[in-house]
């Protein structure tokens, strides 16, 4: 549960440049685009996430090598479509055999970390 610990922020001209071994995927309302149901996420995938009421610039989808949509009714803000495709992944590599299950003692652990993470954002609480 301490993942944010491992997370790097960058700020880069040319962020692609920064993976040179994964597979950029723009995550996109587009016609030609896989559905996210039946996709299949490469090894070593870097998800690239539009704005809600927008599309991406051409000069980014011509670095990105696949195109998914979410199937959904209505549009869904950046942090719930992150969390679909990263579910999907998931599930999927775990249905695969690729990654464990994690153990629901883990889930319900009471100590999750999160008073670190308010800590560490400046977060004294009441």
């Amino acid at each position: 549960m301490k993942g944010y610990a491992s997370v790097e922020v960058r700020v880069d001209d040319r962020p692609f440049d920064l993976f040179p071994e994964a597979v950029p995927i723009c995550v996109e309302l587009l016609e030609t685009a896989e559905c996210l149901t039946t996709f299949v996420h490469p090894p070593s995938p870097v998800y690239v996430f539009g704005p809600e009421d927008g599309s991406f610039p051409p000069v980014i989808r011509r670095h990105c090598h696949k195109f998914v949509y979410i199937p959904a009714y209505h549009c869904l803000n950046l942090s719930a479509a992150v969390d679909v495709v990263l579910y999907d992944r998931m599930a999927k590599r775990q249905l695969a055999g690729e990654e464990p299950m994690l153990p629901i003692r883990e889930m319900l652990h009471e100590d999750r970390g999160i008073s670190e993470v308010l800590s560490k954002v400046g977060w004294e609480g009441e």
